[in-house]
């Protein structure tokens, strides 16, 4: 038996929460990978890949870019998935005792490491006279994981959402799921929603909390 990681002993107590049932590294016939997770709820069963991220020295000589090792995950959740197409297939992501400069409960670091680097869009009036309606806009550009690079096309569809594993003192346990506007398959609402859980959405134009 597979050793467990903090990650995934802590999904498993989540999962016994809202009473799912779950398989732990399933064999399925025909395929060489075995994903982390199983769920078999309401009649479908949902892939799951958790992964850990070590806290590790965070700030390295250089600047520090917040996308890079979510980046590096959700790149590994697609090697992992390449078999699983005709199922929802969730990366979950925990990280223990939250830093400061590493934190998954961040929308736009979250979006930002799906969708492209966070960048300020700022009109350039055309004229000296006053123009209304000449606001900055925030855009993702460049480097997001679920867009093929210098295009809007979709990449990685098969991840329905990535799925942040919180446990705060002041929030006992509980996950923020990221919605993958580009999946092929969407991840239904109703998994994933207990009272203490988030669910937010990006539509191409802004980034919305569902719940």
């Amino acid at each position: 038996m597979t050793k467990h990681t903090i990650g995934e002993i802590n999904f498993e107590k989540y999962m016994k929460k809202m009473g799912y049932e779950y398989d732990f590294e399933l064999k399925f016939k025909g395929k060489t990978k075995r994903p982390d997770y199983v769920i078999h709820h309401k009649d479908r069963d949902y892939i799951i890949d958790v992964k850990d991220f070590e806290m590790k020295r965070m700030l390295e000589a250089g600047s520090y870019d917040p996308y890079k090792r979510i980046r590096g995950k959700i790149e590994e959740a697609r090697r992992k998935f390449k078999e699983f197409k005709k199922y929802p297939c969730c990366l979950v992501l925990y990280a223990d005792n939250l830093n400061p400069f590493f934190d998954i409960s961040n929308y736009v670091r979250i979006y930002g490491a799906m969708e492209g680097d966070l960048t300020y869009r700022v009109p350039i009036p055309q004229s000296d006279i006053p123009q209304n309606g000449l606001e900055d806009d925030v855009v993702f550009g460049r480097r997001g994981k679920m867009r093929r690079p210098n295009s809007a096309d979709s990449q990685n569809t098969t991840i329905s959402a990535i799925i942040s594993l919180i446990d705060l003192d002041d929030k006992p346990l509980h996950v923020i799921v990221w919605e993958n506007r580009h999946a092929r398959i969407p991840l239904s609402r109703e998994i994933f929603d207990s009272a203490l859980d988030e669910r937010w959405e990006y539509n191409g134009k802004e980034i919305r909390k569902v719940y």
